[in-house]
Formats: structure tokens, sequence, C-alpha cells
């Protein structure tokens, strides 16, 4: 997608949740940096009152899905895996991840549609983003909502 379509469309859905007081407290969110290509939220577990930050990285939005990572409050830096939430879904990865190019990263990642990661990973590449980007709950907002739901069903 054009730079700047990419950009605008980014502006726009941002928009639908900075914009809305009411959804940012009932889901314990404050956005960090809305300045594209990152959305940064912080959200707060319902159950532990813990803070998780997460980064969607939204590069060539949206004709790719967003990169999410977890980062650190303070310093930004990336949170190591041992921090990442877990579950029984197995959304949150502690550790790394061998890519469709079969490129190995030591990083940890959410396996979740909508995410870069997950559309990249080579057990995932025939689950095309493509075929879920023009639906219903993948724009922007629908997938921080998807993740954040993840979270909240996580222990931290």
């Amino acid at each position: 997608m054009h730079p700047e379509l990419s950009r605008q469309l980014f502006d726009s859905q941002v928009a639908q949740i900075s914009k809305n007081p009411e959804l940012l407290a009932d889901r314990g969110w404050l956005i960090l940096c809305s300045t594209f290509p990152y959305l940064t939220v912080a959200v707060v577990h319902r159950a532990t009152d813990r803070i998780r930050v997460f980064q969607f990285k939204c590069t060539d939005w949206n004709d790719t899905p967003p990169a999410m990572k977890l980062i650190d409050a303070e310093t930004t830096s990336d949170l190591p895996g041992n921090l990442w939430p877990t579950d029984n879904a197995s959304h949150w990865h502690h550790s790394g991840w061998i890519s469709a190019a079969n490129i190995a990263t030591q990083q940890p990642f959410m396996c979740m549609r909508g995410i870069r990661e997950y559309h990249t990973h080579f057990s995932h590449v025939n689950d095309r983003w493509e075929d879920y980007k023009n639906l219903p709950g993948y724009d922007l907002p629908g997938i921080v909502v998807q993740v954040t739901e993840a979270f909240q069903k996580s222990s931290v």
C-alpha cells in the first residue's frame, strides 16, 4: 500500500480507539504512542492489576498485519519472554520462532491471526492475512481488542 494511504488508514483507525474514552476506561487501556507506524498501549490485567505494554508496528498497514511485541514500560526495551503472559490457548510464545523463509529468531511472539508473526510463521503461511484483513474484527481496533482479551485470559 502507498505509505501515505497506509498512514491515513492507521490514523483513522487509531482515532476510533483514542477518541473513545469509554472504551479506554472499560478496557483499562492507556495509549502511550499513536504515531505512525507505532501504536503502543498499556493494559491493566483485570485479575492481577499488572500492567503490560503492547507495541504494534503497522508498517504497510493494512497490506500486512501489525507486528506485535511487549515492551518494558520504563525502558521501552523488549520485554523478556519470561515476563510475557501464559495461557492454555498457546497464544504466548516465550522464546523464538522460525519464519517461512526458515529464518530463526529468539524473540518472543504472539501466535494469533491478525499478528504479523503468526502469518509469517512457517506453520501458518497458508493462513493468509489477505483472507482476514477486510473481515470484521481485523481492523486495527479489532486486533487490539483480540490481543488484549487474550491477555486478560492469561496469567501474568
